[in-house]
């Protein structure tokens, strides 16, 4: 990702209070981010523009949209919660809060709240084991 979708340089949109950067532009950051930490590398990420305006290449408008690819080993619910993330208009990405409650981001949380109920800690391994078999009991 080399620049803002709605930027082509760092003075446009100067004067329009409506592109000012919000909290979309965090959002946005996690899905660059979620996208590098499951591939290795970022997103290339082409903008599409709409068909009826070809002449629209550094243009966003509502119809346009972005176009990225993901590996085979990329979960279908990572590539969603990245889509969303990675929506091109602000306004359609989810809140920070809303990516929080993403189904694969919860299934993730949990899946370590159990690996490490599971594991035993530092201060109990090699403890001796109390009398029903259980790490640190007395």
């Amino acid at each position: 990702m080399e620049r803002c979708p709605l930027k082509a340089n760092p003075e446009d949109n100067k004067h329009d209070a409506s592109l000012a950067y919000s909290t979309a532009a965090d959002v946005w950051s996690i899905g660059i981010l979620a996208y590098e930490l499951m591939v290795g590398f970022p997103p290339a990420i082409e903008f599409e523009a709409p068909a009826n305006n070809p002449n629209a290449s550094n243009s966003v408008s509502a119809n346009s949209h972005t176009k990225f690819s993901f590996p085979a080993s990329v979960s279908a619910g990572a590539r969603d919660f990245i889509t969303q993330a990675l929506a091109l208009r602000p306004e359609d990405r989810p809140t920070a809060q809303q990516l929080r409650m993403h189904p694969w981001l919860r299934a993730a949380g949990a899946r370590s709240v159990v690996a490490t109920a599971a594991a035993p800690s530092v201060a109990t391994a090699g403890a001796p084991a109390g009398p029903a078999g259980d790490i640190g009991a007395a």
